[in-house]
């Protein structure tokens, strides 16, 4: 099962929320984040807060002495489940992984499927 909560992380920017997530699968913690663009084009409307999130999890790796933060791309909601699911599978403990998402609907699903909870871990 997985279950999310939201780090403890000051933002970076004013008012830019971020989407930063502890996440616990398989008896391993992993940190997690998204945000919504296209690799390499991000629209401006989005950017504040994909550039926060990176940032967050960038602090998180730092702070943790991590090994690798993971970049994916999420085109649809149909891959979103198999995608979460291998790149946690993969994942160290205390990796990161940042899954970018097409759009606002994909990033939805990688929400819901993080189950994520809007109660401080």
């Amino acid at each position: 099962m997985i279950k999310s909560n939201p780090l403890h992380a000051p933002p970076f920017e004013l008012n830019s929320p971020q989407f930063v997530w502890k996440t616990r699968f398989k008896d391993k913690c992993v940190y997690t984040g998204c945000g919504v663009g296209l690799p390499g084009r991000i629209d401006s409307d989005h950017l504040a807060e994909v550039h926060a999130t990176k940032q967050a999890l960038a602090a998180q790796l730092a702070h943790v002495r991590l090994s690798q933060c993971h970049e994916v791309f999420v085109r649809n909601t149909t891959a979103a489940l198999i995608t979460v699911h291998h790149f946690l599978s993969q994942a160290a403990e205390k990796d990161a992984v940042f899954f970018l998402c097409a759009t606002a609907e994909v990033a939805g699903e990688i929400m819901a499927t993080l189950n994520v909870d809007d109660r401080p871990a």
